[in-house]
């Protein structure tokens, strides 16, 4: 069959997700520098936290707690609880901020985000849940949780630059 001249010319057309294009993965150094911030974030609330613990809980320190197994287990649980305590308000904050932009306040600070491979923010569920909980059970097993936290983080030298826990969540990080 012979081809019209007079027809309109024919082009391929692809379909693109707005929102997928215009993101690109961020660093490798944006994602340390995010997961450092955070620690150490958390790391103050919980020495903060141990230090209200331990002047609350003094008497109790003073007083032989070391002598009874028992008593010590029970004194490192409340310790841990207050320190706990302190931390709630941040998880609370980065909750929110997950929520709404994707970010952390460590990846706020470094201008990234936690979306979806189709480009839309991601639930705090797929977050906390495939991205964080997930992976840090996996971590808890002996021996075997070693290795996969060590061989989480080193899949970032991939050529997708994602760590196990962003391939189990279906996520990106992208420059916000």
């Amino acid at each position: 069959m012979e081809e019209n001249l007079y027809s309109a010319p024919k082009a391929e057309v692809s379909v693109e997700n707005e929102t997928e294009k215009n993101q690109t993965l961020a660093s490798r150094w944006a994602r340390l520098g995010a997961a450092i911030l955070d620690g150490i974030i958390y790391g103050m609330c919980m020495g903060i936290g141990m230090g209200i613990a331990m002047f609350m809980l003094k008497t109790q320190i003073t007083e032989g707690g070391a002598d009874d197994p028992e008593a010590l287990m029970a004194l490192i649980f409340k310790m841990y609880g207050i320190a706990f305590l302190v931390a709630i308000p941040v998880m609370i904050i980065n909750a929110k901020m997950i929520m709404s932009s994707g970010q952390t306040i460590g990846k706020k600070a470094c201008s990234i985000k936690t979306v979806k491979l189709s480009g839309e923010n991601a639930p705090l569920g797929t977050v906390f849940g495939l991205r964080w909980l997930v992976p840090f059970i996996i971590t808890l097993v002996p021996l075997v949780g070693s290795i996969f936290a060590l061989v989480n983080v080193l899949f970032i030298f991939g050529e997708e630059k994602k760590c196990i826990h962003d391939l189990m969540a279906s996520t990106k990080v992208v420059n916000a």
